[in-house]
């Protein structure tokens, strides 16, 4: 399975210093993606995290993934979740501007993501779960 890179943009004129500035992300894309997965390391930690609503919601396609006492081994999650998708988000405001990593455990199996967002300088924002 591939990855599938775009561009969005407002509708306004694209300001080659906000692409500029994304793009120097997006050309380390195994450094963007250790640091999406150490951003879902973390926040898989946190009490309403995303990662463990997004393996739970999940658990019967992920069966591997959980143990007898049903904690989730994070590792296995992490090494079943491909990215399919990176965004890069130029928006009027460069303080909307950023990029998207998509992270699914299959399309056949579900079309549910986990999107995780960086800013324009690459420091990550957001993870959340979409459809």
């Amino acid at each position: 399975m591939g990855t599938q890179v775009d561009i969005t943009f407002d509708g306004g004129r694209v300001d080659a210093a906000a692409f500029g500035r994304l793009a120097r992300h997006g050309v380390d894309v195994e450094a963007l993606d250790r640091k999406a997965r150490a951003g879902m390391r973390a926040e898989f930690a946190e009490e309403d995290s995303t990662v463990r609503f997004y393996a739970e919601h999940h658990r019967d396609e992920l069966g591997a993934v959980f143990g007898e006492d049903g904690s989730i081994d994070l590792e296995t999650l992490l090494a079943t979740l491909s990215l399919i998708r990176i965004g890069f988000s130029l928006e009027s405001d460069p303080e909307d501007s950023g990029i998207i990593l998509d992270y699914s455990i299959g399309a056949e199996v579900t079309n549910y993501l986990i999107a995780v967002s960086f800013d324009e300088d690459g420091e990550l924002e957001d993870i959340s779960m979409e459809s």
